[in-house]
């Protein structure tokens, strides 16, 4: 596969970068005790960290059953976004960059991409294998053991302006901290490109393991808006220091002293809140989430809440309108296994967005969907 840079003229709505492809094995599992019996821990359940390839084979091989879907953060915004329809508006031209190795997972997750109407043009073919994870999930509860080991990478090296130039948005998961180098050359080369960088903080103990690069690099960078959920703002509340009762609240204001514009927490069944600054008071607003009958699995559903804020600005709504649209779009995946809405659960999406006037006004309502 071509290696080489992109023309600058191939503009797109928002390019994603994910150093290594990643698909997912998803073993749902009856309760808490299954998961940590399956995962052998008793006390890191809801994290993400590395295992060995022996490791992910002992989970597979003692699940009772898994699916296998495209994975890792960047790619799911990518897809979700590209799955929102409009009458005049038009589907979001995104661009993955990142690596696959030449096995049938590699090209599963190519595929799936093309499918969506992604740009994989820079999705390259690399030598190693194509990333796969382990994810437990249970209730509202998800623990993922991923295995990087022999994998095919993107290196910062890899990365040039031409990859990112012409976007609007890039947006860029601290997964990528565990490739040296790569979170601050993303961010250094949206910000030359004059793109709109948002983050997403990825898991609680990639907060607690890279806090500090995070601080460093918003100190230093226009980043947006950085999407947390509740455990990850709680962590960035404790970053270099005792904090007794670390709460959202601590956190988002962290992030907002330390540069970010807005920080966005998603709150599970309690919805979620949007922080930025006004002078010198931080203010709050809160968006509750809507209710479902029922909740299959919730790999995803930060993505797709991400997607959903991501895809209401880029039709020129208000933050506060994109907000809604995220807790709508969250609310449909969580309906289905794996990170993908279903074609049912879209159909609910445009369903509840046509009966709800307060997530747009009634005039625009009609037009996206």
């Amino acid at each position: 596969m071509d290696q080489n840079p992109p023309s600058s003229s191939n503009r797109c709505d928002i390019v994603t970068v994910q150093p290594v492809s990643i698909i997912d094995h998803i073993i749902k599992v009856p309760d808490m005790l299954s998961m940590k019996e399956l995962i052998h821990s008793s006390d890191d359940v809801g994290g993400s960290r590395p295992v060995s390839a022996q490791e992910l084979k002992t989970i597979l091989s003692k699940a009772a059953s898994y699916e296998s879907r495209p994975g890792g953060s960047a790619s799911n915004v990518l897809r979700t976004l590209a799955s929102f329809v409009g009458r005049g508006v038009g589907r979001v031209k995104g661009k993955i960059v990142g690596a696959m190795g030449a096995d049938e997972w590699g090209a599963l997750f190519e595929q799936s991409m093309k499918n969506k109407g992604v740009d994989t043009s820079c999705l390259y073919e690399k030598e190693g294998n194509t990333g796969c994870c382990c994810v437990v999930t249970c209730n509202e509860m998800r623990t993922m053991r991923t295995m990087f080991e022999n994998a095919a990478k993107l290196t910062p090296e890899n990365l040039t302006i031409e990859h990112i130039r012409g976007a609007r948005y890039v947006f860029v998961s601290l997964y990528c901290f565990y490739q040296q180098g790569l979170v601050e050359k993303i961010v250094e080369l949206g910000q030359a490109a004059g793109c709109h960088i948002v983050c997403d903080l990825a898991s609680w103990d990639i907060v607690e393991k890279f806090g500090d690069r995070l601080l460093n690099i918003l100190e230093k960078s226009p980043v947006e808006i950085c999407f947390c959920n509740e455990d990850e703002a709680k962590k960035v509340a404790m970053i270099g220091q005792e904090c007794v009762n670390p709460t959202i609240e601590k956190g988002a204001q962290c992030l907002l002293d330390h540069g970010a514009s807005k920080v966005i927490v998603t709150q599970g069944k309690d919805g979620s809140s949007l922080f930025y600054k006004d002078g010198d008071a931080v203010v709050r607003f809160h968006q509750e989430a809507y209710k479902v009958e029922s909740i299959e699995d919730v790999t995803g559903a930060g993505d797709a809440f991400s997607a959903g804020v991501l895809w209401g600005l880029l039709q020129g709504f208000e933050l506060t309108t994109a907000l809604r649209l995220g807790s709508l779009s969250g609310s449909a995946v969580i309906q289905c296994m794996g990170a993908d809405i279903s074609p049912e659960k879209w159909a609910w999406f445009y369903d509840t967005l046509q009966l709800d006037a307060s997530v747009v006004p009634r005039n625009t309502s009609d037009q996206i969907i």
